[in-house]
């Protein structure tokens, strides 16, 4: 009789998920996630600012828009860094494009995940993502995030990288555009 120490049922090791990435180029400015979301309060900026981008770029690079306005909704609701690597760990390697910058439907659609999540969750009005009351209003922000992460996860396996699901990935992309048009006008009227 073969004894288990720990290891699964299956007889084959484990699959090996490899550490989330955590720099990107965002608007042409170097984000590593560590520095930005850091719980350490002399090294987490006050506020998430970008040097060097002109009006011109932003609008030809609306995947990057889109990820430093997710980006900064993470830092608005005091998200640290090991709470993005348990509960979200790849969020935004998700949104990243292969070839470079990011895809600024598939960030919607995350947002609006985020939204229906904390509706769910019967949250505080004043703390869905991107508020600093995020901190204090949810009961359980970890489940928040990962459940939430869950679902954009899953729309990315299942749905945004199938050809075959093109008509649905188009239907999941103008129902969020609705969501967030609604809900944040701020990050709709960007676009």
């Amino acid at each position: 009789m073969e004894i288990n120490n720990g290891g699964n049922n299956l007889g084959a090791e484990a699959p090996f998920y490899p550490p989330p990435r955590l720099e990107f180029t965002i608007l042409k400015n170097k984000i590593d996630l560590a520095d930005v979301l850091s719980s350490d309060g002399g090294k987490r900026p006050s506020a998430v600012t970008l040097h060097g981008v002109d009006l011109e770029y932003e609008r030809q690079n609306p995947g990057d828009e889109a990820a430093f306005y997710l980006l900064d909704k993470l830092h608005r609701s005091h998200v640290t860094i090991d709470e993005y690597k348990d509960t979200m760990p790849d969020l935004f390697g998700l949104a990243a494009k292969k070839d470079g910058g990011f895809d600024k439907d598939f960030i919607t659609v995350a947002l609006c995940e985020f939204d229906k999540v904390w509706s769910k969750m019967d949250m505080p009005e004043l703390s869905m993502l991107g508020s600093p009351m995020l901190e204090k209003g949810a009961k359980n922000r970890r489940e928040y995030f990962a459940r939430g992460f869950g679902r954009i996860e899953a729309i990315k396996s299942l749905i945004w990288d199938d050809p075959a699901m093109a008509g649905k990935k188009q239907e999941t992309i103008e129902r969020a555009n609705n969501v967030v048009a609604r809900k944040r006008p701020d990050y709709s009227n960007k676009f």
